[in-house]
């Protein structure tokens, strides 16, 4: 077990750092016909930016030095909270008496 309590300085999310382009469109809305009368090469498709695919994350002061943890178990975590880790997760607030 490698069990360490820190106090939360920091919450940032971790993923992409901004959606891609869409780049799907609507067959409707695909454009004119390519010149030989075939239709646009586009297709539809789905959306590709997943807002899912982000992870809330934590900047953390561990006896003066700074480890990032997931905070994926703790949605309500924030700044000034104490947290339990374990193996570099975030499992509990602790509350202070």
């Amino acid at each position: 077990m490698n069990l360490v309590t820190g106090e939360i300085i920091e919450v940032y999310f971790e993923g992409l750092a901004s959606p891609p382009p869409h780049v799907c469109r609507d067959p409707q809305s695909a454009g004119p016909a390519e010149p030989d009368g075939a239709s646009p090469s586009r297709s539809p498709c789905s959306l590709i930016f997943n807002p899912d695919a982000w992870t809330k994350m934590g900047k953390l002061s561990v006896d003066g030095v700074f480890i990032r943890v997931p905070l994926l178990l703790l949605p309500d975590a924030r700044v000034g909270d104490r947290v339990l880790v374990e193996s570099g997760v975030a499992i509990a607030v602790v509350k202070s008496e």
